[in-house]
């Protein structure tokens, strides 16, 4: 029984064996114009992680840099993922080490359009102000809206309104009518939900900014949970002392009322910020639409 055993061991070691020297042999007459055609179709059938696996072995063989565009076809798959990170650290390099020039425009834009989607606006900026090459007049347009996006969401809003009306220059067209209006909108939003007006109002009347910003859900729950310790406190003075009700209230007060107001600031940003970036989608919907040849 024994001997059975070991001979179906070793018989299972050595399939494995030749299995696995096949496969390594198959893998190593691959080569690496095969590698990277292969990437590329990966890539484009959406299997990126196949892709980049297959891209990053062709980066650590290719020691004679015969393969510029694997850098932008990783940056390409990372961004797909949407891994904003990974794709912006291809892309520089790509941009640094890519000899085609008319691609530097695509991948500059990229890099701005990561950092946009990571929220780095300043970072953003910076890589369209460094570049410096000649773009024809659609390119021109594509850096005027990232000028234009970035702006906004720096919220210069001057520097914002004069790149956007670039997009319709850049093509002869004339500017959109309706760009100052969404530009005063902006403006009006900004005044309409600030947060710290918002969070001085639920400090003086608990629930009301919440409201103001119009989460009526959370302003009403404020509303009455401190209402409520409020009542509660005075019901407890007519068998405590004033001292020993407030004691056994405060701490709950203090955490619903701060609590309130605290959360009160952040609906009111995360609402501005909302409110606003319709109006950008719209502008830059409404470009698009403006500026197609």
């Amino acid at each position: 029984m024994v001997n059975s055993e070991i001979k179906y061991i070793r018989k299972s070691a050595l399939f494995l064996t030749i299995l696995f020297s096949i496969a390594f042999a198959l893998v190593k007459a691959q080569t690496p114009e095969q590698t990277y055609e292969f990437a590329l179709f990966q890539s484009r059938q959406g299997n990126f992680d196949i892709a980049i696996k297959s891209l990053k072995r062709l980066q650590f063989f290719d020691d004679q840099n015969s393969f510029p565009g694997v850098f932008k076809a990783l940056a390409d798959c990372y961004f797909e993922q949407s891994n904003y990170e990974n794709a912006y650290y291809y892309y520089d390099l790509a941009s640094v080490q890519h000899e085609n020039d008319s691609l530097l425009p695509v991948i500059v834009a990229r890099k701005v359009t990561c950092n946009l989607f990571s929220r780095q606006y300043q970072e953003a900026l910076i890589d369209l102000l460094s570049f410096n090459n000649k773009l024809n007049p659609l390119q021109q347009r594509q850096f005027n809206m990232l000028f234009g996006i970035t702006y906004f969401y720096l919220k210069e809003y001057d520097q914002s309104k004069y790149y956007f009306g670039q997009c319709s220059v850049a093509l002869k067209l004339q500017q959109p009518e309706n760009l100052d209006k969404s530009f005063l909108k902006v403006r009006r939003i900004e005044k309409r939900y600030n947060p710290n007006v918002v969070k001085v109002m639920s400090m003086i009347v608990p629930g009301s900014g919440q409201m103001w910003a119009g989460d009526y859900r959370n302003g009403i729950n404020s509303l009455l949970l401190v209402g409520g310790l409020l009542s509660t406190s005075v019901a407890l003075s007519g068998s405590l002392s004033i001292f020993d009700s407030m004691f056994i209230i405060a701490p709950w007060f203090q955490r619903y009322y701060m609590g309130g107001y605290q959360k009160a600031y952040e609906i009111a940003k995360t609402r501005q910020q909302s409110e606003k970036n319709k109006v950008l989608a719209n502008m830059v919907h409404l470009l698009n639409q403006t500026t197609t040849p």
